[in-house]
């Protein structure tokens, strides 16, 4: 190997380290998400709101984040587990229908 050779191999080993640290920094700085209930109560026939922010704090981008209500229905009793997810984390919210 020589000379130039070696100096091209540290130089991406440098770019390499450089971005797997922003990688790591940037990934474990992200704000996670806190629910605001334990379980959310709504009754029967209202209507259930869509935005992250109605049942998260610190929703910095609601469109990052995605729920799944389809499986709730409005006309039957019952509690509800939804998922979430943001980015690569993975939560859950409760929903209670009642009378």
């Amino acid at each position: 190997m020589n000379k130039k050779q070696f100096f091209l191999f540290r130089f991406i080993v440098v770019i390499l380290i450089i971005l797997l640290s922003y990688l790591i920094v940037s990934g474990s700085t992200r704000t996670a998400l806190e629910s605001k209930k334990d379980i959310f109560i709504f009754k029967q026939n209202d209507i259930l709101p869509t935005d992250p922010s109605y049942y998260f704090k610190g929703v910095q981008d609601p469109s990052k984040i995605k729920m799944d209500l389809s499986k709730i229905n409005m006309k039957k009793t019952g509690t509800y587990k939804i998922p979430v997810k943001q980015t690569s984390r993975k939560y859950e919210i409760f929903i209670k229908i009642i009378n």
